[in-house]
């Protein structure tokens, strides 16, 4: 579990080191992922506000459709 809650901190110097989360395209924010060991954590930039925003952290075991029930 650690390594999961460290594993955000690499974006704080490169937030667009992730991946675009293709399952959201759809969706007005473009949100971004980054792996650790079974999990995807989803974020989106606030350039504005110069924020990371972690939306959500998803068990990759699970079916990915279920990542649709973001809002």
């Amino acid at each position: 579990m650690t390594k999961i809650l460290a594993a955000p901190d690499k974006l704080i110097h490169g937030p667009r080191i992730g991946q675009r989360e293709l399952l959201l395209e759809d969706r007005p924010i473009e949100y971004y992922y980054i792996v650790e060991s079974n999990y995807k954590i989803i974020y989106s930039i606030d350039d504005g506000d110069f924020l990371i925003k972690i939306v959500d952290v998803f068990d990759t075991r699970q079916n990915p459709d279920k990542i649709e029930r973001m809002k």
